[in-house]
């Protein structure tokens, strides 16, 4: 962001605050779902009414729509998004923060060191379970972009959150994940965003009172 940019933001303070205190409601919120499905009978019921409500066509689009969620698609499409962004501030955040939160996840993963469900997969996953990683980066690349490139646009963010919700849903229809996993995936994602806007505000906040000419 340019100085004018910081200065804006800063004027907004207060709506900063009522924002992050609404992502730190939303994040217990799903926390407390996850921890309901994983401490009773509900991950394991919901993978079973799946399992016997599949078809063919379905296990063929849910098959290949799941790896548009994959690092293997969302890199290079990240890589475009981030040349072509209106402007080139946006770069830095956009592809610091995607590579930020498949780190943020794996380490979630290695202290949770949940297994996959074995409850009719469809695919072979491997690594853990808990959270989600295509939830949670996925919701966290969507934001981003919703963010930075269509600045908060209605329009865009409408398609955008339905694509990140129906990626979810992939990996329950896969059979790789709890419904536990994705909406701790979703928790983590908002988790993350908070901390790297917080650690993003402080260091612009440096940045500017280090270049206070800076235009």
């Amino acid at each position: 962001m340019h100085v004018k940019e910081i200065k804006k933001y800063d004027e907004n303070k207060n709506n900063y605050l009522k924002n992050y205190f609404k992502g730190i409601a939303a994040a217990v919120v799903l926390a407390a779902l996850a921890a309901l499905f994983a401490s009773s009978s509900l991950d394991a019921t919901f993978l079973q009414w799946i399992a016997e409500v599949r078809s063919n066509r379905m296990n063929d689009f849910f098959t290949i729509f799941t790896h548009f969620g994959s690092w293997r698609f969302l890199v290079p499409f990240g890589i475009f998004i981030i040349f072509f962004a209106r402007r080139q501030i946006y770069r830095w955040p956009l592809s610091v923060g995607i590579l930020a939160a498949y780190l943020f996840n794996a380490g979630i993963k290695w202290v949770v060191a949940r297994p996959r469900p074995e409850i009719h997969p469809l695919v072979e996953a491997g690594f853990y379970s808990f959270p989600s990683g295509h939830t949670m980066v996925n919701a966290v690349f969507v934001y981003f972009v919703y963010r930075l490139v269509f600045n908060g646009s209605i329009r865009a963010g409408i398609p955008l959150a339905l694509y990140s919700i129906l990626m979810s849903f992939s990996r329950l229809y896969l059979g790789v994940h709890y419904p536990s996993d994705i909406f701790g995936g979703y928790a983590a994602a908002v988790v993350f965003v908070l901390l790297y806007y917080a650690i993003g505000r402080t260091y612009l906040k440096r940045l500017f009172s280090a270049k206070p000419n800076d235009v």
